[in-house]
């Protein structure tokens, strides 16, 4: 049942910040389970591009370019370096879904 366990760590840490203005336990770096500082990225990256009642949606270069920006603040860097390393492949999948 570890699955459960990843799971309860990423519902509980995913706003979580890398530099420790997060919540809910202000946790920073690596004190951050890694589960979460990677859901973390792809939650907000995923909320950029979807239009909401209160503003309209990011594009892809747009929310990259906001993702990018996070580094070493939201986001840990690492994690942020393989998102930008991927980025043509995360495009591809992104298109499959259109």
């Amino acid at each position: 049942l570890g699955y459960l366990a990843t799971a309860v760590d990423v519902i509980h840490y995913h706003h979580e910040c890398w530099d420790g203005n997060g919540y809910p336990e202000g946790l920073e770096k690596e004190e951050i389970p890694l589960s979460a500082r990677l859901v973390s990225l792809v939650d907000v990256f995923s909320a950029i591009l979807t239009e909401k009642t209160y503003r309209k949606s990011l594009s892809i270069n747009e929310a990259k370019n906001l993702i990018l920006a996070e580094k070493n603040k939201k986001f840990d860097p690492d994690i942020v370096d393989a998102f930008e390393q991927s980025f043509d492949e995360i495009l591809k999948i992104i298109n499959e879904d259109e």
